[in-house]
Formats: C-alpha cells, structure tokens, sequence
C-alpha cells in the first residue's frame, strides 16, 4: 500500500479554495501511484480558524464542503482534518477530527483525544473544540483495496 502525505497550504476561511486544495492532492497523488493521501489538520478551514468557528454556519458550510469531498475519494482513500459538530450531549461543541474518505464516501472519523489550552497551542485551542474519546475510528466498515 503506498501513503502519500500532501503538504499543502490552505487559507483560513477559504472553504471553496480549500477543498480544491484537497481535491488536487488528491488527484497528484493518485496519480503518483498512491493508495492513501493524508491531508493536514483542519485543512477545510484553513488553521486556525478561531472566530470564525462562532460564525453562523461556518461549520455547516465546512460540512458541506467534506460532503463535496466524497466523489474525490472514489480511487483514492482520503485522510483529513475537519470540525465536527457534538450532536448529542452537547449540541454547540465542536470536535477537531480526522475524518476518512474511501469508496466516495465517508467511512470514518476520530476526534481528537485531549485539546489543551497552553500558549504553545492556544491557536487550535478554542472554547467550543471538545476532546473526543480515545475510541477507534467511528463507523469504519470499507475494506481498503490495494491497487493493481
């Protein structure tokens, strides 16, 4: 299985721009023979995306963004970090995630396990950001081909 890891440069707040990022990863390391592309944390967002997280539907158009995403991931499993909404114990919280792409669709995602508030990294560090659980990948259930 071959991994690529896509260094790329997002811009903060730019959603559109950045999942054309994602996308063109995407296509240049499959086309590199690639089995795996892992994109960096936030990548959608852009980091850090601070206020912008309190922005009325900043989040769900991130969302949207990832849903968009899906058909890029139809030859090449995709790996990268998102903001997921809690949607049961606590509504309004955000997790920072990697979520996984595979088949052209979503087939997984892991929140961060702890978020820390210490000057080294206040600017991940943000109020409405939960730590997630130390569980598995959430509703991984693909099995992932090598290629020919």
């Amino acid at each position: 299985m071959n991994l690529a890891i896509a260094q790329v440069n997002p811009t903060v707040g730019d959603l559109g721009g950045n999942r054309a990022l994602v996308e063109q990863a995407a296509d240049k390391a499959r086309a590199a023979g690639a089995d795996i592309v892992v994109l960096p944390e936030l990548v959608l967002t852009g980091y850090p995306p601070m206020d912008l997280l309190e922005r009325d539907g900043f989040v769900r158009d991130q969302l949207k963004e990832l849903k968009a995403l899906e058909a890029a991931s139809r030859d090449i499993v995709i790996v990268l970090g998102a903001v997921l909404g809690e949607t049961q114990n606590r509504p309004t919280a955000l997790q920072n995630a990697a979520v996984v792409l595979a088949g052209g669709k979503w087939v997984g995602h892991r929140a961060q396990p702890s978020v820390s508030y210490t000057p080294l990294t206040l600017p991940t560090a943000h109020p409405a950001i939960i730590p997630g659980d130390r569980e598995p990948l959430k509703n991984t259930n693909t099995t992932l081909k090598r290629r020919q």
